[in-house]
């Protein structure tokens, strides 16, 4: 349930970057699932902020967990307040996928021969990224995400 509201919150909040993404990943020079890769990156996510465990170490470390809860509560606070809701893990969760994108994409046009068979690796890519990300971040804003989605 979460990936499907976490691809809901992409299209209905950034319209324009998810429809572009959705086909482009459906053309012959990008050619990979979009919706496959966003269940994939959204249980890496949950894994690795401990919202889902399959008997594996499944958590962040602790400073991580940490400054993610405090961007959620801040963020609830501020929707309480009256700013628009935003949702910090489909904020980051946007930010993975607009990065695997990317990603996917560059090495496609390197590579024109690669198939979604070799998507793996970009994937563990990923997942690495975002751990360093939130580990060298402070997560005092969604705002942040977009270096982690430029590739920062």
């Amino acid at each position: 349930r979460l990936a499907l509201e976490c691809l809901v919150y992409f299209a209905e909040r950034y319209p324009d970057a998810a429809l572009r993404m959705v086909r482009e990943a459906q053309a012959d020079g990008v050619d990979y699932p979009f919706a496959v890769a966003s269940i994939n990156v959204t249980h890496h996510l949950a894994r690795f902020l401990g919202l889902a465990c399959d008997g594996e170490s499944c958590a962040a470390p602790r400073r991580v967990l940490k400054r993610f809860a405090k961007l959620l509560v801040a963020t609830e606070a501020s929707a309480a307040g009256g700013a628009a809701v935003v949702d910090p893990f489909a904020e980051l969760n946007v930010a993975a996928m607009q990065r695997l994108h990317m990603a996917w994409s560059a090495r496609k046009a390197k590579d024109p021969g690669i198939t979604v068979m070799d998507f793996e690796p970009c994937m563990r890519e990923l997942v690495t990224a975002v751990q360093i990300f939130c580990g060298s971040t402070p997560l005092a804003s969604v705002a942040e995400f977009r270096a982690l989605a430029e590739g920062g």
